[in-house]
């Protein structure tokens, strides 16, 4: 019995039938059953009227409290079911929040590619136009640029023969006159033929090593005479590896040198020079690049001249030197050095021709005509012998800028990397040049 009393908790009170509770509500009610009264007679049954009373009591908050309970457990079952339609509805708008920003990554992206295809379009556009004045500028140029390759290839066929006869020419033929060159040339092509090496017929010395631009400033701007001679020596005079002595009489070349390394800063020695400073002056311009004219040479030169001519010369450190004055001299590349005397048929001795190219420079008819006529010209109608200098200076003005203009319009293509189109300011600078070049023809048509 203890022992179920002392298990006997509320869950068990709690589940005594009510008519069992009321009756011992009655008991207890009784005044004989009061524990007061009950100790006197019994401890023990004091102590189970007590634990009776109790019973009682706590059956009785019971019931207040049970509906409590109840309402307890349902409120907490309905909040764990809002809980739970809680729960899935975050789940949704999570899902739906992800949702909207998978469509947002979308719609950017979208917009993106929008951006591009605006970008692309726009630069489709450009390149349209671009190309448009690229073709345009350049459908004049593909005839003379397809004349050029088409001569460029018969010359590279002739390129032996043509360069067999131009070091012939300017290592023997500079001392003789003209019609002697062209017989030695004619005797020269013969044995070319024999020996089945191709030449270019029409073969001259001029438009092998020269171009029409510069032997043009040579005779419009430094009065070198107008004729195939004379051109010819000066292509010698300014390209032979020996230093040139000119046979100049009628002192044409010593004119024409004088103009013509005017502004490189020229130094003109005479024979009457002393040797001191002739050595200085030479040693100078040796390593400073400057051109030097030794003018009236005699037949015997002075010894500090010789003794340049028979220089030696050597590569150390990878630079040329040049021995003179007792000294090694550093050779600088635009040193040069011109010789000119008026003796028609000088007497020089063997070892100092081996080191000097002689030229032939006296006045030829062709050239003496041209002369006259031009002096004649200009003392009966001094106004149109100017208009025609100016006209020919300006033919050659405008000529050069044509190759200028050629020359950058293929710098430009040939040293731009990447799409051409896209180059907005090579289209333009081609362009402006392609004006130039057309402007520049115009005036040579109407010149």
């Amino acid at each position: 019995l203890l022992s179920q009393l002392l298990e006997f908790d509320a869950d068990a009170i709690n589940r005594l039938p009510e008519s069992t509770i009321a009756a011992l509500k009655e008991i207890c009610d009784d005044e004989m059953f009061a524990a007061e009264k009950m100790s006197k007679t019994s401890e023990d049954a004091a102590k189970i009227a007590f634990f009776i009373e109790k019973v009682v009591n706590i059956f009785g908050k019971l019931q207040v409290i049970n509906p409590k309970r109840e309402a307890l457990a349902s409120a907490q079952a309905k909040l764990a079911a809002t809980e739970a339609s809680l729960a899935a509805k975050k789940a949704e708008l999570q899902d739906l929040l992800s949702l909207v920003a998978e469509r947002e990554a979308q719609l950017a992206e979208a917009q993106r590619k929008g951006e591009d295809l605006k970008s692309e379009i726009e630069r489709c556009k450009r390149q349209s136009v671009a190309a448009e004045k690229l073709l345009s500028g350049l459908e004049s140029e593909r005839i003379s640029w397809s004349a050029n390759v088409t001569s460029l290839q018969i010359e590279e066929m002739a390129t032996l023969g043509d360069s067999l006869l131009a070091g012939g020419f300017m290592a023997y033929l500079g001392a003789f006159p003209s019609d002697f060159r062209v017989s030695i040339c004619t005797e020269w092509k013969s044995i070319l033929r024999a020996k089945n090496i191709r030449f270019t017929e029409e073969f001259s010395l001029s438009s092998m090593l020269a171009d029409e631009l510069e032997i043009g400033g040579w005779i419009s701007r430094f009065r070198l005479p107008n004729d195939s001679h004379s051109v010819e020596n000066a292509v010698i005079a300014t390209r032979a590896p020996l230093f040139p002595l000119a046979l100049d009489p009628q002192s044409q070349a010593n004119r024409w040198l004088k103009l013509l390394e005017k502004d490189a800063g020229l130094t003109v020695i005479k024979p009457s020079a002393r040797a001191g400073d002739v050595e200085m002056i030479l040693a100078g311009a040796v390593e400073g690049g400057l051109p030097v004219l030794y003018e009236n040479l005699p037949e015997a030169p002075d010894r500090v001249l010789v003794e340049l001519l028979e220089a030696p010369r050597r590569i150390k450190y990878g630079k040329a030197q040049l021995r003179y004055s007792g000294r090694w001299l550093e050779l600088h590349s635009g040193f040069r050095m011109y010789l000119t005397t008026k003796l028609a048929r000088p007497n020089l001795a063997p070892e100092l021709c081996i080191r000097i190219t002689l030229l032939d420079f006296a006045a030829t008819p062709a050239g003496l005509e041209d002369q006259l006529l031009n002096t004649i010209v200009s003392k009966e109608d001094p106004n149109s012998e100017k208009a025609r200098q100016n006209n020919v200076r300006e033919f050659f003005d405008l000529k050069r800028k044509q190759r200028l203009t050629e020359e950058n319009i293929l710098g430009f293509l040939g040293g731009k990397s990447g799409n051409l189109l896209d180059d907005a300011a090579l289209i333009e600078t081609l362009a402006k040049s392609k004006q130039e070049a057309k402007d520049a023809q115009t005036r040579l048509a109407d010149t």
